[in-house]
């Protein structure tokens, strides 16, 4: 029997469909100063920054936010949130959480890498299960207006967002005035599988005529 080993191009057209990335890119950022603070007083306040996702497809791998206590080192809780008419929606998935202990930048980091598609809208919505009722426990800082930061296609929405029972609805406020915040992540390029070109498939077809042919002389030449 006559063994035909497979060709190296199956095996590079199999290698081009595994995805490629670039790490440590900042998907979208509102870098600007703080310039004032939203609180949390109750495990019912919700705040959330709005984005739109970059003009490719990405995945989160971590968010930097800037907080600060304002009383008995809160355990906060950031996930994602899907957009419903310009405020947020539906959780997406958790994306991680920390302890506020003082002013700093805090980074939230999900479990696994969270994939968020191209040219959409996103909230990253902050909770906080501990914070008491009736005094200021934990600060999310803002910024006058926003300093975008990000890939190509990737902008941050204008707006606090704040809700006061727990995520069942929202309001917006300070349209001049953003969170601050940083996603970051990976974005995914899948590479393409080349086709063959008009003579490219005749030119393979016309080896696959001659080893035919070949082949058949082999056969009788051993007859």
């Amino acid at each position: 029997m006559i063994k035909t080993p497979i060709p190296s191009f199956v095996f590079a057209a199999v290698l081009a469909l595994a995805p490629t990335t670039a790490r440590a890119a900042v998907i979208v950022a509102n870098t600007g100063s703080v310039a004032g603070t939203a609180g949390q007083s109750s495990s019912l306040n919700f705040l959330a920054a709005g984005f739109i996702s970059p003009s490719v497809a990405t995945t989160i791998t971590s968010v930097d936010l800037p907080l600060e206590e304002g009383s008995g080192a809160p355990t906060v809780l950031l996930s994602l949130y899907s957009d419903n008419g310009g405020v947020p929606g539906s959780p997406i998935a958790a994306l991680g959480q920390q302890n506020v202990n003082g002013a700093a930048t805090y980074t939230f980091t999900p479990a696994a890498p969270v994939g968020i598609g191209a040219s959409t809208s996103y909230w990253l919505v902050l909770e906080c299960p501990n914070c008491v009722v009736g005094v200021i426990t934990n600060n999310w800082g803002e910024s006058s207006g926003f300093t975008l930061a990000g890939l190509p296609g990737a902008n941050v929405v204008l707006g606090v967002g704040f809700s006061a029972d727990g995520g069942t609805s929202w309001d917006i406020f300070d349209p001049d005035r953003a969170f601050v915040f940083r996603v970051n992540g990976d974005p995914v390029t899948v590479v393409a599988i080349p086709t063959l070109s008009g003579w490219s498939l005749t030119l393979l077809t016309g080896l696959l005529v001659l080893a035919g042919v070949v082949l058949v002389r082999r056969r009788l030449a051993s007859g």
